[in-house]
């Protein structure tokens, strides 16, 4: 029931108008800042700055929540996890069990709210999907885009 919610909150999120214009719009604003010859994806980069940039917004509106939650995973044991997964998954893995410590450790939803730490951790990202590293001046264009991504909030979530 976990995994279909999650898949149905994720396929609402993704065709949100307020998620696919935001998105395009990051995308487009990004052409100065990220040549595309250079192999930056800013379509790939637009899409995840809308789901960060929601994050850093939650968080900001409740920040105690995030001890909370980093609280709740390291409660969780990490075997099971890996377990469960792997009953689930087309193919098992053994990567999941040392990961989950990591994750939990590294804390990295408290870089979120500022603009040169979340440059540092998008940067893992593209290194991890084997894309350049983001240019020095990139931080300067969050401002606005956490501003757009605040100013449309309401859209962005489910109605309760």
């Amino acid at each position: 029931l976990g995994i279909a919610q999650h898949h149905a909150d994720d396929d609402w999120f993704h065709q949100c108008l307020a998620f696919v214009e935001l998105s395009l719009q990051f995308s487009v604003s990004l052409r100065e800042l990220l040549p595309e010859n250079e192999g930056h994806r800013r379509g790939f980069l637009g899409h995840i700055l809308v789901e960060l940039l929601l994050d850093s917004v939650l968080i900001e509106e409740q920040p105690e929540l995030l001890d909370a939650y980093y609280s709740a995973l390291s409660s969780v044991d990490p075997s099971l996890v890996e377990q469960t997964v792997n009953l689930l998954a087309p193919r098992p893995t053994d990567r999941l069990q040392p990961l989950l410590p990591k994750f939990i450790q590294s804390r990295f939803l408290f870089d979120y709210p500022d603009d040169l730490r979340l440059t540092y951790r998008l940067n893992q990202v593209m290194q991890r999907v084997q894309l350049p590293t983001l240019p020095e001046n990139f931080p300067s264009f969050l401002p606005q885009a956490r501003a757009k991504v605040r100013e449309r909030r309401q859209e962005l979530l489910p109605k309760e």
